[in-house]
C-alpha cells in the first residue's frame, strides 16, 4: 500500500460527533489534514461522493506520507454494506477504523432534524417515520430512500458495527456521551490507538449546532442537486467548491434553539432499539445502558 493512503478512517455514526473527533486530529501534529473531510469514495453510489476515482481518492492525501496519522470521516461508511469491502480491498485490513457512537434516540431525531433545515424533509419526525416508506419513487432512487430517510435504521448500530468488527483487526468504538464527558481522556486513548502522541490537550467544540437558514432558497441551492452544480463541478477545483459552499452556508445561517423530544417520546422510541441495544452491548463487550439511561 501506498505510504500517503490512509491508515485510519472515521466511519460513523452520523449526528455524532464524527466532525468534532476529525477536526481535533486534524490539528495534531502528526495527523496530516486533508482538504477534503468527508469524501464518501468508498460509497457505492455517487450521489453521496464528492471524489468518484480512485486517483481523485489518492490526490487528496498527496503529500502525506510524512505524517504518522492520515485519514479521513465519511459518515455514511458505517451504514453502507458494502463500504467495508471496498475500504478492506483498497486500504487493507490493517487500516484503523473509528466509530463514534450516539444514543440512537439521539442519532435518529437529529438526523431528522439536520434534513428538516436543510429543507429536504417536509414532515415531523413521527410522522416522517411512518410516511418513509411512501416516498414517491419516481423522485429519488430506493437506495437514496434508504440513506437520507432511514432515521431508525441508520440509529440500529448492531449489523453496522459488527460488519467492521468482522473485517477489519484494528477497530475502536467510541461512545458519544463518554466522549463529550471525557474528552481529553478519550482523546489520549485515540492517539494511542492511531500511534501518534497522547500528550495533547484539546478543547469540546460543538460542530453543525441547530440553525435555520436564512434565505430558503440560498439553502435548496447549496444542498439539492442542481445542474449548475455539476457544470461548477467541471471546470472549478473541489477544494476552492468547498470552501465557497461553507463560506455562502454560514453567512445564511441563523442560529436557533434546537427542540428536543420529550420523555414519552424518547420512551417510545427506546422500544424500536432495544434489542439492538442489547445485541450491540454483547458485541461490543460495553453495557450501554450505562450511558443511554432509556435502556435501563
Amino acid at each position: 500500500m501506498n505510504d500517503f493512503l490512509p491508515n485510519f478512517l472515521i466511519v460513523g455514526a452520523a449526528k455524532s460527533g464524527t466532525t468534532s473527533l476529525f477536526d481535533q486530529l486534524c490539528r495534531h501534529p502528526e495527523v496530516f489534514k486533508p482538504y477534503i473531510k468527508e469524501p464518501g469514495y468508498f460509497i457505492p453510489l455517487n450521489q453521496y461522493s464528492s471524489i468518484n476515482t480512485w486517483e481523485e481518492y489518492q490526490n487528496i492525501f498527496r503529500g502525506a506520507n510524512n505524517f504518522k496519522a492520515r485519514g479521513e470521516a465519511s459518515v455514511t461508511y458505517l451504514f453502507d454494506e458494502q463500504s467495508p469491502e471496498l475500504i478492506k480491498e483498497k486500504l487493507g485490513e490493517e487500516v484503523r477504523i473509528l466509530i463514534i457512537l450516539r444514543n440512537p434516540i439521539d442519532m435518529s431525531y437529529s438526523l431528522w432534524q439536520h434534513r428538516k433545515r436543510d429543507l429536504k424533509e417536509e414532515f415531523d419526525f413521527f410522522e416522517a417515520l411512518k410516511l418513509r416508506d411512501t416516498k414517491n419513487p419516481n423522485a429519488i432512487s430506493v437506495k437514496s430512500i434508504e440513506y437520507d430517510w432511514d432515521y431508525l435504521n441508520r440509529a440500529k448500530y448492531y449489523e453496522q458495527v459488527k460488519r467492521y468488527i468482522d473485517k477489519f483487526k484494528n477497530v475502536k468504538i467510541l461512545i458519544f456521551e463518554d466522549y463529550i464527558k471525557n474528552v481529553n481522556l478519550q482523546f489520549k486513548e485515540v492517539c494511542e490507538f492511531l500511534g501518534i502522541n497522547p500528550q495533547i490537550t484539546v478543547e469540546l467544540e460543538s460542530k453543525n449546532t441547530a440553525y435555520k437558514p436564512r434565505f430558503p432558497l440560498i439553502q435548496k441551492a447549496l444542498t439539492y442537486q442542481l445542474s449548475i452544480k455539476k457544470i461548477l463541478k467541471k471546470i472549478l477545483p473541489h477544494n476552492f467548491l468547498v470552501g465557497l459552499k461553507s463560506k455562502v452556508e454560514n453567512l445564511n445561517k441563523v442560529e436557533t434553539t434546537s427542540q428536543k423530544l420529550d420523555s414519552k417520546d424518547r420512551i417510545k422510541l427506546a422500544s424500536q432499539f432495544k434489542e439492538d441495544v442489547e445485541n450491540l452491548s454483547k458485541l461490543i463487550g460495553k453495557d450501554l445502558k450505562v450511558y443511554w439511561n432509556e435502556f435501563n
